[in-house]
């Protein structure tokens, strides 16, 4: 059980990396997507990933071959995750 959620997240850091190497305006893109998310976490009580999870499924129906898209969107709930783990000054 460890070793899968190990691998999940070390899955999730290559998605980010890759969308870092691809994306020209990361940052730019990691703060559009940042509202959605939010806004999905607090409509359904989801954390981060379950939000992002909900928007890639959602997408993938209304959009299919929107997988760039669906990896910004893992990518930001990252980015979050990140934000609100590392330590206050």
């Amino acid at each position: 059980m460890i070793e899968t959620r190990v691998r999940l997240t070390a899955r999730m850091y290559e998605v980010r990396d890759t969308v870092r190497r691809i994306s020209k305006d990361y940052r730019k893109n990691i703060a559009k997507v940042r509202p959605y998310i939010n806004a999905a976490m607090l409509t359904w009580d989801f954390n981060e990933i379950q939000a992002a999870q909900w928007m890639m499924v959602d997408m993938q129906k209304r959009a299919p071959g929107s997988e760039t898209a669906q990896m910004l969107v893992l990518a930001t709930a990252v980015e979050m995750i990140e934000s609100d783990t590392e330590p206050k000054p």
